[in-house]
């Protein structure tokens, strides 16, 4: 009777390779969704980071421009602004990034050593086009359209790029 209980309360050999197969395909699959979600989780992160970054240039130049009277523009190069406070205030391409160049009263916008990039060092800005055919400083009603693409430099494998269109109106100058 005794050698009864012993054998019934003990595992065999066999039945702890099957629970222990049966964990490892567990643990193998539980680390492969976990694997997965972490990289979605990664590019969902990426994808708001580029969004974000975008909508800050165009809300940034927005801003900028509301109350104030255009001045130069350069097609797929610059437009410059002449602020209320009587300075001036230039967007251009940079390399991979969109800046302002800000001037003071009196200061010459060329020689503004005053340059400040509006975008993240994580993202490159491509394709900038800037259609300034409807931009004048002596017409009422003036207005300009701006594009670009962004793209994070964070991975090479698959970047992520989203494409941003503005247009500005300066209807009280």
């Amino acid at each position: 009777m005794a050698r009864l209980k012993r054998q019934l309360a003990a595992f065999t050999f066999i039945e702890l390779l099957m629970v222990m197969g049966l964990m490892a395909i567990l643990a193998l699959f539980i680390s492969g969704s976990l694997s997965n979600l972490i990289n979605i989780s990664q590019l969902t992160s990426r994808q708001q980071l580029v969004k974000n970054e975008g909508d800050h240039i165009i809300e940034v130049i927005n801003r900028m421009t509301q109350s104030s009277r255009p001045l130069d523009c350069l097609d797929n190069s610059y437009f410059t602004i002449l602020n209320p406070d009587g300075g001036t205030t230039r967007f251009l391409i940079d390399g991979t990034n969109i800046a302002s160049r800000s001037a003071t009263l009196g200061e010459d916008i060329e020689t503004s050593t005053d340059q400040v990039p509006l975008n993240d060092t994580q993202v490159k800005v491509s394709n900038f086009q800037l259609d300034c055919s409807h931009f004048s400083r002596y017409a009422w009603g003036s207005w300009l359209n701006f594009k670009f693409t962004l793209t994070d430099t964070l991975s090479a494998q698959k970047p992520v790029s989203y494409s941003f269109e503005s247009v500005i109106n300066f209807p009280n100058h």
